[in-house]
């Protein structure tokens, strides 16, 4: 059985959001024991917990909301919650989305370990899988099945040569420090798209990695000179 954890003590954030391109403050904050994580949109004055049944998307992101208020790419604190196994925190934020920092979860993965962890006296309540899964979408899939242990096996195989088929294997107990500084990475062929339709609208080049896999056009560096600084 596994302890619940909490961090000692607040620790903040600023930085910009991927898609929207806004300013955002982000606040962790300490919280007692089967709390679970809280997201307070302090701008708009509304706290829900999150569950897996408040993802409203999963396009390029993964957004959360209840009664329409949002918040998105939330990814990276997740993951940061994660490696230091917290349970409950109280997430304070001010805009609808995470900031995106480098594209990866360096940057948190730094402050909450300053921040430091408590171990809580209750214990998580762990989720039994006793059949096999498998969930199927277009091109992509997940099996889960049961184990003595969390392991999770992934792959991506992409036709970009650039980035072809890449493979990961966690079990409990691995070294995550790879993973935190693993980052955003995107399509040199998809930038324009992404520019052109409002779906990213951040002016920070560095937020992410750009795979060149196309050649780069006059078209597309006027495109990029325009929109990033």
């Amino acid at each position: 059985m596994i302890k619940q954890h909490t961090i000692k003590k607040p620790v903040s954030f600023s930085g910009l959001g991927v898609h929207t391109g806004n300013r955002v403050n982000v606040t962790l904050k300490p919280l007692p024991e089967n709390s679970g994580f809280v997201i307070n949109r302090v701008d708009e004055g509304f706290k829900f917990n999150v569950y897996s049944t408040k993802i409203v998307s999963n396009n390029r992101n993964t957004t959360l909301g209840k009664k329409g208020v949002n918040v998105q790419t939330i990814e990276h604190f997740m993951f940061a919650f994660f490696k230091y196994g917290i349970s409950n925190v109280e997430i304070e934020i001010d805009a609808e989305e995470f900031p995106v920092f480098d594209g990866s979860s360096s940057e948190i993965d730094r402050k909450v370990s300053e921040a430091g962890i408590i171990e809580q006296s209750e214990y998580v309540n762990e989720i039994i899988i006793d059949k096999k899964i498998e969930v199927t979408e277009g091109d992509s899939s997940a099996i889960i099945e049961p184990s003595d242990k969390f392991e999770l096996d992934l792959t991506i195989d992409f036709p970009a040569k650039e980035i072809g088929v890449a493979q990961y294997y966690y079990t409990e107990g691995d070294d995550l420090s790879e993973v935190s500084t693993a980052r955003t990475f995107v399509l040199l062929s998809e930038i324009k798209y992404l520019l052109q339709n409002g779906m990213s609208q951040i002016k920070d080049i560095n937020c992410a990695l750009i795979v060149k896999n196309i050649e780069l056009t006059q078209d597309l560096t006027l495109l990029m000179m325009d929109r990033f600084e």
